[in-house]
C-alpha cells in the first residue's frame, strides 16, 4: 500500500498531498500558500514520489513536468509524461505503475467521446491528424457518487474532456466532464 505521496520539482521543492483528504473535490496542494503553489506551477521540471513497503519510488527527469495522482485504493500510480518524453511520447504517455514502481500498463489516449469535442468543426475536420493528449491524472466522482480514478484528455489546446479510467485493465470510461 503507497503511504505517502508527494509531488517534486525543480529548486528543492517537495510537497507532500494529504492522502486523508478526499482529493475528489479538493486542490491536491490544498494546505499550501499561494507563493509555494506558484513556485510549483511555473517550475520547469517536476516530478512525482510515492513511499510504499518502506521504500521510495521516484519518477523524475531534469527538463520534464512529469504529473501523477496516486490511485484512491493507494495500491497503484498514474503517471502522465509530456508529449514528447524520449521513453513514453504520446499518445501512449500515461503509466500506470504498481505500488513497487514496476509497469503495470502503458496507456494509448482513447478517442474522446463528448459530445462538446466529437461536435467541434475542427475535430470533424482534422480528425485524422488529431493530437490528443492525456495531460492530468485525477480523482474525481462518477454518477454513483464513488470515487474514481480519471484522466484529463486534451485536445487543440483548447478542449478537454476526464474520463473514468479502471486502472487494473487499462480501459476508459463515461465521460466525467468535458469543457473548453
Amino acid at each position: 500500500m503507497i503511504t505517502a505521496f508527494h509531488l517534486i520539482a525543480s529548486n528543492n521543492i517537495d510537497l507532500t498531498v494529504d492522502l486523508t483528504n478526499d482529493l475528489s473535490n479538493r486542490d491536491v496542494l490544498e494546505g499550501y500558500d499561494m507563493k509555494t503553489k506558484i513556485n510549483y506551477s511555473t517550475a520547469s521540471t517536476k516530478g512525482i514520489k510515492w513511499l510504499a513497503q518502506g521504500k521510495e519510488h521516484l519518477i523524475y527527469s531534469a527538463g520534464m513536468r512529469i504529473h501523477g495522482m496516486v490511485t484512491p485504493d493507494f495500491k497503484k500510480v498514474v503517471v502522465i509524461y509530456p508529449p514528447g518524453h524520449p521513453e513514453f511520447p504520446s499518445p501512449h504517455n500515461a503509466v500506470v505503475y504498481n505500488e513497487n514502481g514496476t509497469v503495470h500498463l502503458i496507456l494509448a489516449c482513447p478517442e474522446p467521446i463528448s459530445e462538446l469535442i466529437k461536435k467541434s468543426t475542427r475535430y470533424l475536420r482534422y480528425r485524422q491528424q488529431t493530437k490528443l493528449y492525456i495531460v492530468g491524472a485525477v480523482w474525481k466522482r462518477n454518477e454513483q457518487g464513488d470515487v474514481v480514478m480519471a484522466v484529463n484528455i486534451e485536445f487543440d489546446d483548447e478542449y478537454y474532456e476526464t474520463r473514468e479510467l479502471n486502472y487494473a485493465t487499462g480501459a476508459f470510461g463515461a465521460c466525467l466532464s468535458s469543457g473548453k
